[in-house]
């Protein structure tokens, strides 16, 4: 079977249309930028102090925290309004949600091992003991207290936007809300060469949003 080139002219034709467009751009980009910012009962402070004490040894450049770069990819859920269905009589009607909703409130976050701290075992492991209720980050407080765990707001945003010059004041920003980590990928120990330098975790979360960032 021989390609015919004529089956192109479509495509061709979309992108040359693009490309004249100084307004709109075809994004050849996935890249991103990352953060977390706490929400820290004031029981639990001692327990932000040292997770911030690991950011600034480990990952902080300059007063930056460039978290992205020790990020292979993120696994975001998609957003849908679609609230399923009701039987009826004769068919069935369609649901849907006031807001729009994540089809899972999870999100995967593929971490680089690093050396001589692995972001898994010396930062995400105690913040899972700290939602989970144990561990020392909770041996000083009380019963009433327990659901108050540590959390995070996760955003991510998308300034590689502005390159095109097209929204050039704001770009894209993901807010994924009380986020926690519930699972983590911990090491496969071998003796053989390593053939992946990431390690997975997972995080549930509350609720999404997304809005824009100023530059």
């Amino acid at each position: 079977m021989s390609l015919n080139n004529s089956s192109f002219n479509g495509l061709r034709n979309f992108v040359n249309t693009l490309n004249e467009d100084t307004a709109k751009a075809i994004d050849p980009y996935n890249t991103f930028e990352c953060y977390f910012t706490f929400v820290v009962p004031d029981t639990k402070k001692y327990f932000l102090k040292n997770f911030k004490n690991f950011l600034i040894k480990n990952i902080y450049i300059g007063n930056n925290i460039e978290l992205h770069k020790y990020i292979e990819e993120l696994k975001l859920p998609d957003v849908i309004t679609d609230g399923g269905s009701t039987p009826l009589l004769h068919g069935k009607y369609n649901l849907t949600t006031t807001l729009p909703i994540p089809v899972d409130n999870k999100f995967t976050v593929s971490f680089i091992n690093l050396m001589p701290n692995p972001i898994i075992e010396t930062m995400m492991y105690p913040w899972m003991q700290a939602v989970a209720g144990v561990g020392f980050i909770n041996k000083d407080v009380g019963a009433a207290n327990d659901l108050d765990y540590p959390r995070a707001d996760f955003t991510v945003t998308f300034p590689h936007l502005t390159l095109f010059g097209i929204n050039a004041g704001a770009y894209p920003k993901y807010t994924y809300h009380n986020a926690r980590p519930i699972n983590i990928q911990t090491y496969n120990p071998s003796n053989k060469p390593a053939t992946s330098m990431y390690r997975e975790v997972q995080f549930a979360f509350d609720y999404f949003s997304i809005s824009y960032k100023k530059k």
